[in-house]
């Protein structure tokens, strides 16, 4: 186990699941410092308030024979000058989930991974945890409105922490109870191939005394049908298999809420007294958010929360920054701002916004995600954003996240494919500034603009609009 007396350097501290460690440790007496690339933010300030030395650059400099481990974010390389220069001085270096697994030791570990939803789904599992008076440590790849924190420091023995997929580490939360949201090639630079992925994932699902899995996915339906007969302690959910430990029946996507009947299986049912739940709502818009739903509830249920909280927290959640919210007017126009980036990521988000949008236009904005994802779903990113939902469509250049271009992958040739399925409203902006002159241009009042991506894309559309 970290000795609480270490003096611990993070290097990427700026990145969400980074900075919760980051706060986590130096609120439990560890001496913390960090750098990043990036100079300002909400999540760099808070962590100098709570007296963590920022750098905002990577320097051997910052490696001093002081710090006694430094932990690495998976978005940073290997051949980092802070990674190298520690290694020089022989001093330890673990990357995130290894600190993750390490500073929860005692803890019961709920991991949840999967390829989308996952932050949703843990916020929402934390939340219920809490509301049910279980006192849970939170750790989320986003920031929960509930508590304006990517980080809730709990004294209960109920830790519930978002599993990052993208490099293999969800494989080593040590974790109790384990979650799986869905299963898709996404990160295409650790996975190579579909082969591998179905590996890592098998590898997950087999580890932890509970595992839930959302059988709507069709290799998960697979990884089900595969081990329930040999893996004590596996359940499922979801809206469109039969025979699930917990279903949604008699779906109702409202333009402000989600209402639905609840079905448990025999054995949850016998347990909690009640077969079907009527008319269940959820604060969460779409059929994605009502499968996060399931998940998350199933997963309380497991770990001893009380139902009726459960459900009280289902109604009440307030969400995640970034996850379909509303942040502003630009031009009369509503502008909205979600994390999408995968295919299916957007064609769940596009189908929210149809219901809502009103009368007006829907703009969308997309910042493509890695050049490595770019080359690997051109064709599929070409389909979704040619979607008849969409009136008027921008494309920023590719936030790189540390990727070298790749030569033929960029957002002129993403134009060039949706040309080809008959979208003609499609521009490509160079930069920032291009983008803030043609959205002044073309939103007008009763419009809604949608800005989808993880990259730079949230913080630029947040510092032009009128804050509602």
């Amino acid at each position: 186990m970290i000795n609480p007396k270490s003096r611990v350097h993070f290097v990427g501290i700026g990145g969400i699941g980074m900075s919760s460690i980051a706060a986590y440790m130096c609120a439990n007496g560890f001496m913390v410092s960090g750098s990043d690339k990036v100079e300002t933010g909400d999540i760099l300030e808070k962590l100098r308030n709570l007296g963590v030395e920022i750098f905002h650059k990577h320097s051997t400099a910052n490696i001093t024979t002081e710090i006694d481990l430094v932990i690495r974010s998976s978005a940073i390389r290997s051949d980092n000058e802070e990674i190298s220069r520690a290694k020089e001085l022989g001093i330890q270096v673990i990357n995130r989930a290894q600190a993750l697994k390490e500073i929860l030791i005692g803890k019961k570990v709920a991991a949840v991974t999967g390829t989308h939803g996952k932050t949703t789904t843990t916020s929402l599992l934390g939340y219920i945890c809490i509301k049910s008076l279980k006192d849970p440590t939170i750790f989320v790849g986003g920031i929960m409105k509930d508590l304006n924190s990517n980080l809730h420091i709990g004294h209960g023995e109920i830790a519930v922490v978002e599993a990052d997929e993208s490099d293999g580490s969800f494989l080593i939360t040590g974790h109790s109870l384990g979650l799986v949201t869905n299963m898709e090639m996404d990160h295409v630079e650790y996975y190579e191939t579909h082969d591998k992925l179905l590996e890592e994932y098998k590898k997950f699902v087999n580890l932890g005394e509970n595992t839930l899995l959302c059988t709507d996915d069709p290799g998960l339906r697979n990884f089900y049908e595969e081990y329930r007969d040999v893996k004590d302690k596996l359940y499922s959910y979801g809206v469109y298999g039969k025979n699930n430990d917990i279903s949604a029946l008699n779906i109702r996507l409202l333009e402000h809420e989600s209402v639905f009947d609840i079905v448990f299986g025999d054995d949850f049912a016998m347990s909690l007294g009640a077969k079907v739940l009527k008319d269940v709502r959820l604060s969460l818009l779409g059929l994605h958010n009502i499968q996060n739903a399931l998940g998350a509830l199933l997963a309380s249920i497991l770990l001893g929360c009380e139902l009726n909280l459960a459900l009280d927290a289902l109604k009440n959640f307030k969400g995640v920054e970034r996850r379909f919210c509303k942040i502003g007017k630009l031009n009369g126009a509503t502008v909205l701002d979600d994390y999408a980036h995968h295919p299916t990521e957007i064609d769940s988000v596009l189908k929210v916004a149809s219901k809502i949008k009103g009368d007006g236009r829907l703009i969308v904005i997309f910042e493509p995600h890695k050049y490595t994802r770019l080359s690997r779903f051109m064709s599929e990113f070409a389909t979704v954003l040619s979607s008849n939902y969409v009136d008027s469509l921008v494309l920023t250049g590719v936030y790189s996240s540390g990727e070298d271009p790749i030569n033929g992958v960029d957002s002129e040739h993403l134009r060039d494919k949706i040309s080809t399925l008959c979208r003609t409203n499609t521009s490509v902006v160079r930069d920032f500034e291009e983008l803030k002159q043609l959205i002044l241009r073309e939103a007008s009042p009763g419009d809604t603009i949608l800005a989808l991506g993880a990259g730079a894309l949230s913080n630029f559309i947040r510092s032009i609009v009128e804050i509602l």
